[in-house]
């Protein structure tokens, strides 16, 4: 279809767009991102942890089983430090997991075994006093494992990523699912509630508990010679891949490694 000349010699449609005018150039508005007052609030917790605890002492006494004797202590001590400015929320912790400064601090110097216990027990203490009961959180980025996650767990809590030693001790209800591999000492003492673990495990598990059950989904990492099950007596159910383990048994041969 051919348009019709105007007299000037242009066309119609362009005579009609004349009185727009085009626009000068905009710049490039900046977003300004706020963060959550809640994870701002716990950032500053966690800095103010090393004042309450002393760290040099804690740095002298190396030896790893110190932090499962004194797991509970370290937790009450913990939970008016950690949830200074109130309970927050499941999403607010999420996010304070994967806040820079967070991960950051878990990375910077030499790392002593109070540094990898320190982030599980505050974590924790976050979830306890959380109006929330169901938690995701990820740890898969963090540079260390870290021990002693789920102290005292009463909720619904899914890790994503690999935990280091005492993963669920003293353990009283809920369930715990790990999205990867567990160190020594699953379910430690845990008195209730039920620990998944998708990955691998390592012996010895479930030194002193009373109760609960014990479910690897993986393989399961025998430390020679140290026994399956921790000292003193398992009373978890332990399973592994849908069966149930004999604490009677004296070989593990029928355990699957992988």
């Amino acid at each position: 279809m051919r348009l019709k000349q105007a007299p000037d010699g242009r066309t119609n449609a362009v005579k009609k767009f004349q009185k727009y005018k085009g626009e000068g150039a905009n710049p490039i508005r900046e977003v300004a991102v706020k963060e959550n007052p809640g994870v701002i609030q716990m950032i500053g917790n966690w800095k103010k942890v090393d004042r309450v605890f002393d760290r040099l002492q804690i740095e002298r006494i190396m030896e790893v089983f110190l932090y499962q004797k004194k797991a509970e202590e370290y937790f009450e001590r913990m939970l008016p430090v950690a949830n200074k400015g109130g309970g927050f929320s499941a999403r607010e912790i999420a996010a304070f997991c994967l806040h820079k400064e967070f991960v950051d601090s878990c990375s910077s110097g030499m790392l002593q075994v109070w540094d990898t216990v320190k982030p599980a027990v505050f974590i924790s203490a976050l979830i306890d006093a959380s109006p929330d009961n169901e938690f995701i959180i990820n740890v898969a980025h963090l540079p260390i494992h870290i021990c002693n996650f789920g102290v005292r767990n009463r909720k619904q809590v899914e890790v994503i990523g690999d935990l280091g030693m005492n993963t669920g001790i003293i353990m009283e209800g809920g369930k715990l699912v790990v999205h990867g591999n567990t160190n020594l000492h699953l379910g430690e003492r845990m008195r209730g509630g039920n620990i998944i673990v998708k990955g691998t495990a390592e012996s010895p598990i479930g030194g002193g508990s009373k109760g609960g059950r014990i479910d690897m989904e993986g393989g399961i990492h025998v430390n020679t010679p140290l026994p399956l099950f921790g000292k003193p007596s398992c009373k978890a159910m332990v399973y592994h891949k849908g069966r149930r383990l004999d604490r009677r048994r004296k070989t593990i041969h029928y355990i699957d490694h992988e």
